[in-house]
C-alpha cells in the first residue's frame, strides 16, 4: 500500500498528525517493518523526525511494540541510538522500563550508552528494577551497567527494588555487587523503603 502511494498518488511524506508524528512514526507504532523500509528509503531524514513529545521512531519502537525487526529496520536505516525524548529518556530506558529483553540486546549490541541519566537522573538499570524485570537487570549488569549509579534523589536500582516490593531484583542487584547498605539524600538505605507506601513518579 505504502509502495503504490508513493507510486502513483505522490504520498506527501513531510505531512504531521495532531501529535507531529510522521508516516514513520505511524508505521512504527504498528510495528510494519515493510513500510518502515519503504518510507525511509524514500525520505532518510524521516529517520531522525521527532513528534510533539519529542521522540523518534526508534525511541516509539523501543517502547511501544519491543519488536526486533521494528527496530532493526530503523537502524539500517541509520537511527540515531543517541535519540532522546524531552525528558530525556531514550531507546534503552525505554526498552529497560518495558521488560523488552530482545530489543534491550539488539541496542546495546549497536553500541547504545548505558551511561545515559534522564532528567530526573535515572538510567536503564533503575527502570528495569521499577518494573521488576530480572533478566533485563541481569544483562544491563553484565553489559556493564553501572548497578550502584544514583538519581537525583540518591537513589539506586536497589531503591526502587526495594520500594516496588520486587525481590526478586533486590537478590539479584546485591548478588551483582551493589551496596545494600548505600543511602539516599535522606540518609535512608533501600531496606527501609521496603515497608513503606512510597509512590515512585516514572
Amino acid at each position: 500500500m505504502i509502495a503504490c502511494l508513493l507510486r502513483h498518488q505522490g504520498l506527501q511524506l513531510d505531512a504531521r498528525d495532531q501529535d507531529q508524528a510522521t508516516a514513520l512514526h505511524l508505521a512504527t507504532d504498528s510495528g510494519d517493518s515493510e513500510a518502515i523500509a519503504i518510507l525511509a528509503s524514500a525520505d532518510p531524514a524521516m529517520v531522525h523526525a521527532k513528534n510533539k513529545y519529542g521522540r523518534t521512531p526508534l525511541v516509539i519502537a523501543s517502547h511501544r511494540n519491543g519488536r526486533v525487526s521494528v527496530v532493526q529496520a530503523l537502524l539500517d536505516h541509520g537511527a540515531d541510538l543517541a535519540s532522546r525524548e524531552d525528558s530525556g529518556r531514550g531507546s534503552i530506558e525505554f526498552a529497560a522500563a518495558e521488560g523488552h529483553l530482545p530489543v534491550l540486546r539488539l541496542l546495546i549490541e549497536k553500541g547504545a550508552l548505558l551511561t545515559n541519566k534522564e532528567g530526573f537522573g535515572r538510567m536503564a538499570i533503575h527502570y528495569a528494577a521499577m518494573g521488576n524485570h530480572v533478566q533485563v537487570v541481569q544483562l544491563l549488569a553484565e553489559s556493564g551497567a553501572d548497578v550502584n549509579a544514583t538519581d537525583k534523589d540518591g537513589w539506586t536500582a536497589l531503591h526502587y527494588a526495594y520500594c516496588t516490593h520486587n525481590q526478586d531484583v533486590v537478590k539479584l542487584l546485591i548478588d551483582k555487587g551493589l551496596d545494600p547498605l548505600q543511602k539516599d539524600r535522606l540518609g535512608r538505605t533501600a531496606e527501609s523503603y521496603g515497608t513503606d507506601s512510597h509512590e515512585v513518579n516514572f
